[in-house]
């Protein structure tokens, strides 16, 4: 049986859980990060974690 991986499902994921994880830490530290920064940590999060999976 083979397992399959779909990259969408896992790159939007990985964005999901990525955005989560920075907005609670930025409201953990009392700083809450602006939209565009969140957004762009985020993404930059799920490409590379999509980049390692294809490797």
């Amino acid at each position: 049986m083979k397992t399959v991986v779909y990259i969408d499902v896992y790159f939007i994921l990985n964005f999901a859980v990525d955005l989560l994880c920075i907005y609670l830490c930025g409201m953990l530290s009392g700083k809450r990060p602006k939209k565009p920064d969140l957004i762009a940590s985020a993404l930059i999060g799920g490409v590379f974690s999509c980049a390692i999976l294809i490797i």
